[in-house]
């Protein structure tokens, strides 16, 4: 959480926390998108799929989802 956003985990975002979630089964490979600045579509596929768990099994609310596909990351380019 501190390499990507400067943060402590427990003040990420969900869209923050489901990037980070995207990252685990391997980092180096999947962390490009940081490092380009700009999310492939890989990862624009698998956080919305992350972010959707999240909302079925009651982790975020509807709104709180909505919300993070609205969101931008610090890093990533417009």
């Amino acid at each position: 959480a501190k390499t990507y956003f400067g943060k402590h985990p427990r003040e990420l975002s969900a869209r923050e926390g489901a990037f980070i979630a995207m990252l685990l089964p391997s980092p180096a490979k999947y962390s490009v998108s940081f490092r380009r600045k700009k999310l492939t579509p890989f990862a624009q596929e698998r956080i919305e799929e992350i972010l959707v768990k999240m909302r079925q099994g009651k982790v975020i609310t509807s709104e709180q989802y909505q919300q993070a596909r609205m969101e931008r990351f610090s890093w990533e380019s417009p």
